[in-house]
């Protein structure tokens, strides 16, 4: 039987597709995916790949934010920019494309898939804002009322739209297993958008006596120090990847997309993922996608805000009708 919050997940991967589908008449590009370990960035890849699927148009290429090469978009397509938690200047790398991309193609239409809207200094926003609002061709959806009122002043209302996360787009239902346990899972982020409140203390009393396993995405490590140098590991790839692609006889060695990762590596994660959330009847999560993974796997979920209100935002937008759901408010 399919509960209530599985048909209103589908409810809100359809209202995707009504407004997003009309835009994209014909072949696009996506650019900057994910060529990392986030399973939440992997989820969202793969939900926007499993909407294209349903357009009758075909990508005529793809690549992450180190890989990008102007040269290969085509003059005549639609250019995609992946969604996610990077518009603003906390993670500038990808923010500093979106801008690339903007000036690059004045006469392509441009189409940043939903995103959460964040800066830490007000001129980056203005000054982002006047360049991003002067492109006559550019849609740019959010996926919350916050950062949808943030940037209402600077854009037409058809070229700004209130959309929900595109890993909503994915249908998980055979993935669905059975509550046989009553193990929780205490997802747990290790990097800077932690929220280092003690409400979580709280919570945990509420929990005493149960078993509770504390971790980040199995992709991560818990130690600080080992994913300090697995991240200048990657760096270096990174780097290495962008090198060979600008030789022509290398170029072979590394891809526009995955680098020098496997190409099965977004599935791997997301695979992982899956695996990990299912090991759970509970989660409580201090990450956006640890909550909308287990809502797609059907888990109970208490969900505990990032460092700047990017959880709560997504949730009082879409989620307040779902059950099984539990927002953590700060401690006052």
């Amino acid at each position: 039987m399919i509960s209530d919050n599985l048909l209103k997940i589908k409810q809100l991967g359809d209202l995707i597709t009504e407004k997003l589908t009309p835009l994209i008449d014909k072949d696009y590009v996506l650019l900057d995916v994910p060529n990392h370990r986030n399973t939440g960035d992997n989820l969202i890849w793969e939900g926007e790949l499993e909407f294209l699927k349903s357009l009758p148009y075909n990508k005529l290429y793809g690549a992450n934010h180190s890989c990008y090469d102007r040269n290969k978009v085509p003059s005549d397509s639609i250019i995609l920019l992946h969604g996610g938690g990077n518009f603003g200047d906390l993670y500038r790398s990808s923010q500093n494309l979106k801008l690339q991309v903007v000036e690059e193609f004045k006469n392509q239409r441009i189409i940043i898939f939903p995103q959460t809207v964040f800066y830490k200094n007000e001129d980056n926003f203005k000054n982002d804002m006047k360049f991003f609002s002067s492109h006559k061709d550019l849609y740019l959806c959010v996926r919350d009322t916050v950062s949808y009122e943030m940037l209402r002043p600077y854009f037409k209302d058809t070229n700004l739209l209130l959309l929900p996360d595109m890993a909503f787009c994915l249908n998980l239902y055979n993935e669905i297993h059975k509550r046989v346990n009553d193990r929780i899972l205490y997802l747990k982020r290790t990097d800077a958008e932690l929220n280092n409140d003690d409400q979580i203390n709280t919570l945990l009393l509420k929990y005493k006596g149960k078993k509770i396993d504390v971790s980040d995405w199995t992709s991560y490590s818990n130690n600080k120090f080992i994913n300090r140098f697995i991240l200048y590991k990657d760096e270096f790839f990174v780097r290495l990847s962008r090198f060979l692609l600008k030789i022509k006889a290398l170029a072979w060695l590394a891809d526009s997309e995955f680098g020098m990762n496997s190409k099965l590596s977004r599935k791997k994660h997301i695979n992982n993922g899956i695996q990990f959330i299912n090991r759970y009847d509970t989660v409580i999560t201090t990450r956006l996608h640890g909550l909308i993974l287990s809502l797609l796997l059907d888990k109970e979920i208490v969900l505990l805000d990032n460092s700047y209100g990017k959880n709560s935002n997504y949730y009082k937008t879409w989620l307040t009708g779902f059950d099984n759901i539990t927002l953590l408010k700060k401690n006052v």
